[in-house]
C-alpha cells in the first residue's frame, strides 16, 4: 500500500492513500511501538534551520542569520 501511495502523483489522491493506510495501522496495530527515540538538537541562535519530523539533517535547508 506504501509503494502504491508513493506512486501517486495527484497530492490529494496520494494523502487519501496515507490516511487509508493510517487508519488500518490503527485499527489492525499490527506492530506494538515499544520505544520512541527522543531528538535533541542543539543549535546556535545565528543559525536557521527547523528539525525534520524523519531525523533526516539537510545542510542545504540551513542559513545563517545576519549580524545585528
Amino acid at each position: 500500500m506504501v509503494d502504491e501511495a508513493q506512486a501517486i502523483m495527484d497530492d490529494k489522491k496520494r494523502l487519501e492513500q496515507y490516511h487509508r493506510i493510517n487508519r488500518l495501522w490503527v485499527e489492525e496495530m499490527p506492530a506494538v511501538p515499544l520505544y520512541q527515540q527522543l531528538d535533541l538538537y542543539g543549535v546556535s541562535k545565528r543559525v536557521n534551520w527547523k528539525a525534520r519530523s524523519d531525523e533526516v539533517i539537510q545542510a542545504f535547508s540551513m542559513s545563517l542569520r545576519e549580524s545585528q
